[in-house]
């Protein structure tokens, strides 16, 4: 994805990626209205988080998946409205829970047993989760308790006939994954700014987006705009085939145009002239598409070509949701980026990293650690290191690049499949592929199993 940050809006935070109204930020992407987080994935109007996917309006959060209105949440995924969480899985309205799973409105449990808050505390301070050595045990607890529980088919809230994942305050969304306040989309993901509507085929953002086909990033009262890439800003419609374009109207295969209306090619027209060249165009496209080196064709009414992109297909955010090897990229006729040589004199591995966060001191800023899964260097920048003082957390062993894959894993993947409800026999479509250990209900099953 190209650089696309609004910056005058941006206060020291510049290692980020489709953003805006930032302060104190690095390494976020996807993400609006924060303060002083790092190494997050679609996050908005949260502060002093860290190491985050999906994650909204939450304050001092940590190792975090899909989480909204939480505050101190580690460890934790599938959380709505709660505060001091630990290695917890969908909790809403809950405090002070430590491995806990499908509970409501619950305080001071610890896999889902009922504790006086003394007895919450002492046993908090015995799992020592200031030590690395205390974290990795109670993650391995308290992922195996959430096994042994149901899940719903779907990750979702307050929606009417919606089908995909991770959609919520939705109405007719099918087969659309992470969507909020979205309304008759299909085949749709990432629209993380609500409203949304009318859409098929849609990539990134909303923010009043209506009746867009075959984009990505688009957003921000848009209309009536197909097969372009970067368009936005009120008044952006009737926009064809165009990159880069703002508060425009009427383009057809523009790119980085500001308040304009009536061009071909970055070249204005009269409407008249603007309507019967577009015409010729898309006749033309129709009759002699474009062909690339593998056969496929693309007419009128297909994104761009692959052939266009900027990146390899490994460096861009398909080979997160959809990974290729080498092999099977370069048997589809894309590229792929070999990795780069970025070997550093490492001075710490990860092993000899202290179990305890009380003994790092300032001066582990200045090691270059070597990770603990791919062997390549990496450092704790004094923001991390401030914040998981904070925390009381210990320094993690993984890069930042491993530690976001392993947060992806906990995500459930962009495919769906049918399967039967492990209670009632219902036929479901989920995203839980049928190999997987989880045990699935249908969503009138679950509810029946929530405290």
């Amino acid at each position: 994805m190209p650089l696309i940050v609004e910056y005058p809006t941006m206060i020291n935070s510049e290692y980020t990626n489709l953003a805006g109204f930032l302060k104190n930020c690095y390494l976020i992407f996807d993400a609006d209205e924060n303060q002083d987080c790092s190494y997050m994935k679609t996050v908005k109007n949260s502060k002093d988080c860290m190491d985050g996917i999906t994650v909204y309006a939450s304050e001092l959060s940590y190792e975090v998946v899909n989480v909204d209105k939480c505050f101190n949440v580690y460890f934790s995924e599938d959380i709505e409205a709660s505060h001091n969480v630990y290695f917890s899985k969908n909790l809403s309205g809950c405090g002070n829970c430590i491995g806990c799973i499908n509970l409501r409105n619950k305080q001071y449990y610890i896999f889902n047993e009922p504790h006086s808050p003394e007895e919450y505390k002492k046993k908090l301070e015995e799992f020592q989760l200031n030590s690395f050595s205390g974290v990795e045990r109670l993650r391995a607890q308290g992922q195996a308790f959430w096994r042994k529980h149901p899940h719903k088919y779907m990750h979702g809230r307050h929606n009417t006939n919606a089908s995909g994942d991770y959609v919520s305050n939705s109405k007719n969304v099918l087969d659309c994954y992470m969507v909020d306040g979205g309304e008759n989309l299909k085949f749709s993901q990432f629209i993380t700014i609500k409203p949304a509507k009318d859409a098929y085929d849609y990539t990134e953002w909303g923010h009043g987006a209506e009746q867009v086909y075959e984009c990505v990033t688009v957003g921000q009262g848009v209309s009536n705009v197909r097969m372009s890439m970067d368009v936005w800003q009120g008044n952006s419609l009737d926009i064809e085939y165009s990159l880069y374009t703002l508060s425009s109207s009427h383009m057809f295969g523009c790119i980085g145009m500001r308040k304009k209306e009536y061009c071909i090619l970055n070249t204005q027209y009269p409407k008249e002239e603007y309507e019967k060249l577009r015409a010729r165009i898309i006749q033309d496209m129709s009759e002699r598409p474009y062909v690339d080196a593998k056969g496929r064709k693309f007419t009128y009414g297909e994104f761009f070509p692959y052939d266009l992109s900027l990146f390899d297909y490994n460096e861009s955010t398909a080979q997160d949701y959809f990974p290729l090897s080498q092999e099977a990229t370069l048997a589809h006729g894309w590229r792929w980026k070999e990795k780069e040589d970025t070997r550093y004199q490492i001075t710490k591995r990860a092993e000899e990293l202290p179990d305890n966060i009380k003994d790092a001191d300032d001066s582990i800023t200045k090691e270059i650690i070597e990770c603990a899964s791919c062997k390549r260097a990496y450092r704790i920048i004094p923001q991390e290191l401030e914040l998981l003082r904070r925390f009381g957390l210990p320094i993690p062993r993984k890069c930042f690049e491993c530690r976001h894959h392993a947060r992806l894993a906990r995500m459930n993947p962009m495919r769906f499949y049918d399967r039967t409800c492990a209670k009632c026999g219902a036929a479901i479509r989920t995203s839980y592929a049928p190999e997987r250990p989880e045990i699935i209900y249908c969503e009138s099953c679950y509810n029946n199993e929530v405290i």
